[in-house]
């Protein structure tokens, strides 16, 4: 079943671009998302690495971190066998040993997405949300500049994905207030795809 790659930085309101597009969705096919950190974190959890879902960003070495994005790949590909997937992901992770790829080529491969799609905003905007938002610690995306350098960044792994699978990318710009904008554009992406 078709499977779509859904990123963007914390706190730029994926979550919920993609939850208002799924209920305007709600006569089309099934569709499962699977939150691809929270595959990682169920996984680190058991193994006593983390205690919390920020701390995958800061406590895990670098291999380890390696095995547990291929471990949630794994789980996610194999639930994509029978039902449309949307992956709600990182395209690329602040870590304590610097930006990563979020979807290495090996765990890109195993998706094998059919189109990526970044949402977006003003980083002015996605650090006020992230301030806004107590349920999380973001302190190491702690002001525009930083965002800014990691759109870019995440950015670039899109269309680097996007080379490498031969998918095409869509970039949606979330303005603050014009969520259902958004969504709207999301939304058409998944009819199309599903």
């Amino acid at each position: 079943m078709p499977l779509i790659i859904l990123g963007g930085a914390p706190g730029v309101g994926k979550s919920t671009v993609q939850n208002v597009a799924l209920e305007q969705l709600q006569t089309i096919k099934p569709v499962k998302v699977a939150t691809f950190g929270d595959y990682m974190f169920e996984i680190a959890v058991h193994d006593q690495l983390v205690k919390n879902r920020d701390e995958m960003r800061t406590k895990i070495p670098r291999e380890k971190y390696k095995d547990l994005q291929a471990k949630a790949a794994e789980q996610i590909s194999k639930d994509a066998k029978d039902r449309n997937i949307i992956v709600n992901t990182h395209l690329s992770m602040v870590t304590s040993f610097g930006l990563i790829p979020g979807l290495p080529l090996d765990i890109l491969k195993m998706l094998a997405p059919k189109i990526i799609v970044v949402i977006e905003a003003d980083p002015d905007e996605i650090t006020l949300r992230q301030k806004e938002d107590k349920d999380r610690e973001r302190s190491d995306f702690g002001d525009a500049d930083k965002l800014r350098d990691f759109q870019n960044y995440s950015r670039s792994c899109a269309a680097v994905y996007s080379v490498i699978q031969n998918v095409p990318v869509k970039i949606i710009l979330n303005r603050q207030g014009k969520i259902r904008d958004a969504a709207n554009e999301l939304t058409e992406v998944l009819k199309n795809v599903f």
